[in-house]
């Protein structure tokens, strides 16, 4: 038997129509602002370019460039907290 979550997050969409269970706060966001497909498409992006990898320097160029995005992603994801944390507690607790 799977332990039901206490308080678990839920995304409705379509006016009310469609109502989905999310795993956690950035979840919620990008379900809620509707990310998904862009996430998505950014997945295939990655796909594509590592199956093109043919050489050791390629190999270096696309790890410095995944290495900036991770880094800029990652100062947008600790602002966003910063100022959603105080604005919706119930989601980050």
């Amino acid at each position: 038997m799977t332990e039901k979550k206490k308080n678990p997050l839920f995304v409705v969409s379509t006016d009310g129509q469609d109502v989905e269970e999310v795993a956690g706060p950035w979840e919620f966001i990008m379900s809620k602002l509707g990310l998904r497909p862009y996430f998505a498409f950014l997945e295939q992006f990655f796909e594509y370019l590592v199956s093109q990898v043919d050489n050791f320097g390629s190999l270096e160029l696309l790890k410095s460039w995944v290495d900036a995005l991770v880094e800029s992603l990652e100062k947008v994801v600790e602002k966003s907290e910063k100022v959603l944390k105080p604005l919706l507690p119930s989601l980050f607790s």
